[in-house]
């Protein structure tokens, strides 16, 4: 696993912490935005583990990091939809977990490759 995925998931965590304060300070804080709290530091969490874990753990660590950042990319996609945030808001953030989602299945599928 490389320093840019751990990384790159560190910097999303940061990016959604934000978010939460702002949501906070606009007072449109909601139940799920805490949610999206948990399961954006599950992801560099789980990463971290694993990265520390062997093989055997490793990959369900990788399995836990990958369920959090979709179901990051769904709550980002339902704040948007119910005005939360805005589409404009929520885009680069979903880019982001998409991209997250996309590193992780990749480091996932070639640890499984035989």
């Amino acid at each position: 696993m490389t320093e840019k995925i751990l990384q790159s998931s560190f910097d999303f965590s940061i990016r959604l912490i934000e978010l939460v304060k702002y949501l906070k300070d606009e007072s449109r804080e909601f139940p799920l935005s805490e949610r999206l709290l948990i399961c954006g530091n599950g992801i560099g969490v789980n990463l971290s583990v694993a990265k520390m874990s062997a093989a055997k753990e490793r990959a369900a660590k990788l399995g836990q990091a990958l369920a959090c950042a979709v179901e990051c990319g769904h709550l980002l996609k339902l704040m948007a939809k119910t005005g939360y945030m805005t589409e404009q808001q929520s885009v680069p953030l979903r880019e982001d977990c998409s991209y997250l989602i996309n590193m992780i299945d990749g480091v996932k599928n070639k640890k499984n490759a035989p």
